[in-house]
């Protein structure tokens, strides 16, 4: 009866272990290193942990009603959209066709954008529906680095 309930007791942890370990990638977030704004903007950012950015989204919030046109900064292909303010972009493996991309962890990337418009603030830099990056700043203008 011991030994049954022992076993019981060990999968309960190994699952309750396995599910931590999930939430634990699925809220990856991001070290935001800086920003730029103007007609081309920029966000260089890096993460502790890889991030499959095939699935989830690197998003981000304009301002004053600027519109993105244009991304790029991955040797890999870029799809983006824009709903009102907010930009998400993900990004795929030319080949195989439409695999994701892991982004390795501790690499740094500069995702840069064509904008319609040369003043307005980016904030809410985040990869999929995680809480904010970790930079103690939520909201850049102009160029803007992260003070260590």
């Amino acid at each position: 009866m011991k030994a049954i309930m022992a076993k019981k007791i060990d999968k309960f942890l190994l699952i309750l272990f396995t599910l931590g370990l999930i939430s634990f990638s699925a809220n990856a977030g991001i070290n935001v290193e800086s920003v730029k704004t103007g007609n081309i903007g920029s966000i260089t950012f890096n993460s502790d942990q890889n991030l499959n950015l095939g699935k989830k989204s690197l998003k981000f919030v304009l301002s004053s009603g600027a519109k993105v046109s244009s991304v790029w900064g991955f040797d890999e292909k870029i799809s983006f959209k824009q709903a009102g303010q907010t930009v998400s972009l993900n990004v795929t493996q030319w080949w195989p066709e439409n695999s994701d991309y892991i982004l390795p962890a501790g690499k740094t990337v500069t995702v840069s954008f064509l904008s319609s418009v040369q003043n307005y603030t980016i904030s809410n830099i985040r990869i999929g529906n995680s809480s904010q990056h970790r930079t103690v700043k939520n909201q850049f203008t102009n160029t803007e680095k992260r003070k260590n």
